[in-house]
């Protein structure tokens, strides 16, 4: 049994909900939600607020156990939902996740450690346990806190606020004391500007906000290759997920038409053909008129099977 891969499952829907409610603001999608965005792009600046990104140092080796665990189980004790995705007892589930967080060992030139401290990176179950805790965190900070914001959005390690400039010094600090293993950097926008993961956040004079896809000084444009040996549904899926960003990230008509025009150029450095392109966009423009059938049939399974080219795409149509 994968105890790795069963805890996430249930301990996930935890994450955004406090006293059975979902209150936390938390960026998802590549970077910011949809709805998060619209949330921010109704917003109005005024002249003395600024946008402050955050960012925790190693998060996932600093997150401590045991208070992790005290969240989780008072999580699990509110909730009423449980008996629907487990049989497992809230007890049994803390001693399966207790078992995950502190039986981590590492080898390091010949001699064998355990690492007592921290959420192990590359485990299914730290960003949870990560993101929980840092639930925790705002809400004590926000509870302790004299120094209004106007708005925190959080995607695991990475914060993003709105606050008045002269009280920076005082959050950050604030919230850099709060718990000994927990420490953030800090970043201030610049010339109105600030990137958030792939996110770029831009004011106007009058303190309207603007997003744009942002892309660091290192990136290469580098996607997979449209001549190589993969399936085509992966090629249109490179497709479709940068042009699904574009139009979820980019808030004018303007920007977003530039961002589709860079991503085409880039893909076709990379042997992408128009008729791929085209493709994609007809079958997104379809699947925005479709409504979804509520009585859709139950799924007849998954195999996995070798790509050949030329022969599984057919051999999946015809088993579709």
């Amino acid at each position: 049994m994968d105890h790795g891969k069963i805890c996430p499952s249930i301990i996930r829907p935890m994450i955004g909900i406090v006293d059975g409610r979902h209150v936390c603001i938390i960026l998802i999608s590549s970077a910011l939600s949809s709805k998060n965005i619209f949330i921010m792009k109704d917003m109005t600046l005024e002249s003395d607020e600024v946008l402050v990104s955050y960012e925790v140092t190693a998060l996932f080796t600093c997150t401590p156990v045991q208070e992790s665990l005290s969240i989780i189980k008072e999580r699990l004790r509110n909730d009423s939902t449980l008996p629907e995705p487990t049989k497992l007892s809230s007890d049994q589930i803390m001693n399966l996740r207790e078992f995950c967080l502190t039986t981590t060992y590492f080898q390091y030139d010949g001699e064998y450690y355990q690492q007592l401290e921290g959420a192990s990176m590359g485990s299914p179950v730290s960003p949870i346990v990560a993101n929980l805790f840092m639930e925790d965190f705002k809400r004590k900070a926000l509870a302790s806190l004299t120094t209004p914001i106007k708005f925190w959005g959080r995607y695991v390690d990475d914060t993003i606020v709105i606050i008045k400039r002269h009280f920076i010094d005082d959050f950050t600090a604030h919230i850099n004391l709060l718990h000994p293993s927990i420490k953030l950097t800090m970043e201030m926008e610049e010339n109105g500007k600030i990137p958030v993961l792939d996110v770029l956040i831009a004011r106007d004079q009058q303190g309207q906000l603007r997003f744009q896809v942002h892309r660091k000084p290192t990136q290469t444009s580098q996607y997979l290759n449209f001549s190589s040996h993969h399936p085509l549904q992966h090629k249109l899926g490179v497709i479709w997920t940068l042009t699904d960003r574009a139009d979820t990230i980019v808030t004018t008509e303007e920007d977003k038409q530039q961002e589709l025009n860079s991503v085409r150029k880039s893909l076709a450095i990379c042997c992408y053909q128009d008729w791929s392109w085209n493709t994609v966009v007809r079958n997104t423009a379809r699947d925005k008129q479709c409504i979804p059938r509520q009585d859709a049939p139950p799924s007849k399974g998954n195999v996995a099977i070798p790509y050949v080219s030329g022969v599984t795409h057919s051999l999946c149509v015809w088993c579709d």
